[in-house]
């Protein structure tokens, strides 16, 4: 079975899923997957769109705390969307999805990939600022920081590690980008 992140959906593909309702279970394994599939759109160029279809997915009483067959929710997504174009949006996407609740925030994914540590490695891009302060949104809603990844590494080692490259790519840049 291929990685949920492998697909790229379109938003009318999308569209289908929800409005396929052939039987009760059908329907609810469609809504399921249309929240996971949303947030892949969050890295292209329908960020703005799929931005909109999760707003109405979660206001809907979609179930945000769902994994993938990869033990992925929606947050690990959308997390590695904030290194994307649609980082702004992304940004957007978390805040819902844990203003939402009920999503276990220190879940490793098949990989072991942790939420907090996906977007510790944001900091390292354009979307420096947005990473901040959803890494501030994840330890105030409980993400815990002293957990370890694939890498054995903590969100601590990789947000040391994005700011001492931005430092050394020039004065003082790190504190300029990712002030709140």
């Amino acid at each position: 079975m291929p990685d949920i992140e492998q697909v790229k959906p379109t938003l009318a593909e999308i569209q289908q899923l929800l409005a396929d309702r052939t039987t009760p279970e059908l329907a609810h394994q469609n809504r399921r997957m249309a929240l996971h599939l949303a947030t892949i759109l969050l890295d292209g160029q329908e960020a703005q769109q799929a931005t909109e279809v999760i707003t109405l997915l979660l206001r809907n009483d979609q179930e945000p705390e769902l994994t993938t067959h990869d033990r992925k929710t929606a947050l690990h997504v959308a997390a590695k969307a904030l290194n994307g174009p649609g980082a702004e949006h992304a940004a957007t996407v978390i805040n819902e999805l844990l203003s939402k609740g009920g999503i276990e925030l220190n879940q490793h994914d098949k990989e072991g990939q942790l939420v907090l540590n996906i977007v510790a490695k944001a900091l390292r891009g354009p979307a420096a600022k947005h990473a901040a302060q959803v890494i501030t949104l994840l330890l105030e809603k409980g993400a815990d920081p002293k957990l370890i990844d694939q890498d054995r590494k903590t969100a601590l080692h990789i947000s040391a590690a994005a700011f001492d490259k931005l430092e050394k790519q020039g004065n003082g840049m790190a504190k300029r980008r990712c002030t709140p």
